[in-house]
């Protein structure tokens, strides 16, 4: 049985992505022992809290930016940013972890076709379905720092369609919330 994902955790090393420490399978599963992280989810924090601060918010993206850099380094797209599968540590560092929708072998200027990711977070060529690439984490990166700042994703609709045509229209209205700062 051949995981990509591990594939993935071998050849990564970063402090803000979740570290493989052993791995095995049997003939029917796969097990991955990884780090422990007793944070919590940042979902979870978000939906307590509902927004965060601007100091908070540009840690955690910071941080994310990091390890979105190391993945494109190495040409592999996340595809699934998302605050679920963005845990912190006990000293409040962020790890990403589920590479499951992950792509390997991905440069820059290639594109894949695959339709996957979470509605709220999709950037608009992979709805389209007109072939994406590293773009699509920064996208999605986008949208989870305009939650932590607004307490939504930029275009949340609850009818996921208007939300997905919301998404990919030409024009796109985001509201920016009086208590972004201009700076």
């Amino acid at each position: 049985m051949f995981s990509a994902e591990r594939d993935i955790l071998e050849k990564v090393h970063n402090p803000y992505i979740v570290k493989l420490h052993y791995a095995f399978q049997t003939e029917t599963k796969l097990y991955f022992f990884i780090d422990f992280l007793n944070g919590g989810e940042l979902f979870t924090y978000l939906r307590k809290e509902q927004r965060f601060n601007e100091e908070r918010a540009k840690f955690y993206a910071a941080e994310m930016v990091v390890a979105i850099g190391a993945l494109h380094a190495k040409d592999i797209i996340y595809r699934d940013l998302k605050p679920e599968n963005v845990i912190l540590d006990g000293e409040g560092h962020i790890k990403i972890t589920d590479f499951g929708l992950s792509k390997q072998n991905v440069k820059r200027t290639d594109r894949t076709y695959s339709f996957c990711g979470t509605p709220e977070y999709l950037a608009p060529e992979i709805i389209k379905a007109s072939g994406h690439s590293w773009g699509a984490d920064w996208w999605s990166l986008g949208a989870i720092l305009y939650e932590m700042l607004s307490g939504r994703p930029p275009l949340y609709n609850r009818d996921r369609q208007q939300m997905l045509r919301d998404i990919v229209a030409e024009e796109k209205t985001i509201p920016m919330r009086s208590y972004f700062s201009d700076s």
